[in-house]
């Protein structure tokens, strides 16, 4: 099974981010993460080019969630494909 893409917009101290990473590192998926409180180039990406505010926003294979919980069952379901 190849390994997707998956890359993850997060602060400290955000839950649903913290949620999200321990999700991943779970099932043993790969991810860049960046932090948006510290990153001004990753946070410029999230709200512009993403369209979103929300952490986190997730980005697997090129389709853009915003919120892990909100989309936890679509999530799952993409990466067990």
């Amino acid at each position: 099974m190849r390994q997707p893409q998956v890359e993850i917009f997060t602060r400290p101290g955000c839950g649903d981010c913290a949620e999200a990473k321990a999700f991943l590192a779970q099932r043993g998926i790969a991810f860049t993460e960046y932090d948006v409180s510290a990153d001004e180039a990753a946070l410029e990406r999230l709200v512009i080019e993403l369209q979103s505010r929300q952490l986190a926003t997730l980005v697997i294979d090129g389709e853009v969630f915003r919120g892990f919980a909100a989309n936890r069952e679509r999530i799952e379901q993409l990466l067990s494909q």
